[in-house]
């Protein structure tokens, strides 16, 4: 499917070797886990046609980690996100969201998300238009009082600078 670690070397030195358009065909992107230890970054070349998923390339990571590591984490629990935290849709193919050098993050899956979509739902905290037509309608006398009164201005001598003179 992926290849081992070698085949990913070996790809390294054909893409160096191949023709301008060759360079062209394929992208690297780079996969990284900084909330485990130890932290990891599995670098992957992906031919431009690949039509991988977002959820195939998580699992291959979490399936080299675990390998590479005697780790047994479940990738099911987590997430690839970009460096700007932007959680990527698990259905996507990884050439249609990412371009060449992209760096991307496992993370855990936040309670309440959505897998398919990859977002979770979001919380409004803008209060509802009702909320903000409920102003009160009177003001107390003493805001009202403070509003009316121009602030006292300063005298016309306090606004003028001194001018600095010169010695020799």
């Amino acid at each position: 499917e992926f290849g081992e670690e070698s085949q990913g070397a070996q790809e390294l030195c054909l893409l160096a070797e191949d023709s301008e358009l060759g360079k062209k065909r394929r992208m690297k992107i780079y996969l990284h886990v900084e909330i485990l230890e130890p932290d990891f970054t599995l670098p992957l070349t992906l031919d431009v046609v690949d039509q991988r998923t977002v959820a195939e390339v998580k699992k291959h990571f979490v399936q080299t980690y675990n390998t590479r590591f005697s780790k047994s984490i479940d990738a099911d629990e987590f997430v690839l996100t970009t460096a700007k935290k932007k959680q990527l849709t698990s259905s996507d193919s990884v050439i249609s969201v990412c371009r060449s050098n992209t760096d991307l993050f496992l993370t855990p899956k936040k309670k309440g998300a959505d897998s398919s979509t990859g977002a979770a739902p979001k919380a409004s905290h803008r209060p509802a238009k009702q909320d903000v037509a409920e102003a009160p309608a009177a003001k107390p006398a003493a805001a009202a009082a403070a509003v009316s009164q121009p602030a006292p201005r300063a005298s016309p001598a306090v606004q003028q600078p001194k001018e600095a003179k010169w010695t020799r």
